[in-house]
């Protein structure tokens, strides 16, 4: 069995929610591999998101995006992307201790 976390979106009150999700996940199953990404998209896609979703898809795109190396993908800042990636394998972590 494998769990895919894709894509990790920061939103407000991110931390609690992934953290409830995984270890609810974790509590009841033991995964061969999980694999966490990032949100990522490519120029066009913000204005995709506001045209369907109108004003809830504002913050999804504010700020905190770099341009991609090669693909034009836009990514969260490397610094950000970090963040996401330390907080999701140190509360993943806490169940194989």
């Amino acid at each position: 069995m494998r769990y895919r976390l894709d894509p990790v979106i920061i939103h407000e009150g991110w931390q609690s929610g992934y953290a409830q999700m995984i270890d609810l996940a974790l509590s009841r199953t033991s995964p061969e591999n999980i694999t966490i990404w990032t949100l990522r998209f490519l120029p066009g896609h913000p204005m995709l998101a506001r045209t369907l979703h109108g004003k809830a898809a504002e913050h999804l795109f504010a700020g905190k995006f770099v341009a991609g190396v090669g693909d034009r993908k836009r990514r969260y800042r490397p610094e950000v992307r970090l963040e996401i990636y330390r907080f999701l394998i140190e509360r993943i972590r806490r169940h194989y201790a």
